[in-house]
């Protein structure tokens, strides 16, 4: 399925905001939201922005807005896998 979202300022019908709408995430796509990010990493906003204080994604400023490299979430989530692959052996 695919994992790209995009924000909407749509109302449910009961009236509160859909904040990420599903659309799909083609490959010559290179740079992510911190929020698209999120979503695509199934974790919080605010977690995001932790990683990338700590540094442990990588991003870049393009003007005033920050986007994620698909490929720095790539590299994030292989080093959790290394890391919980090696406390296991």
């Amino acid at each position: 399925m695919p994992l790209r979202t995009a924000l909407s300022d749509q109302l449910r019908s009961d009236g509160t905001p859909v904040a990420l709408q599903r659309v799909s995430l083609d490959s010559a796509r290179l740079l992510l939201t911190p929020e698209e990010a999120a979503q695509v990493l199934a974790i919080g906003r605010s977690k995001v922005y932790d990683l990338l204080r700590s540094e442990e994604v990588s991003s870049i400023r393009i003007g005033g807005s920050r986007r994620i490299p698909v490929s720095a979430l790539h590299e994030f989530v292989d080093r959790l896998r290394s890391v919980q692959s090696a406390h296991r052996h």
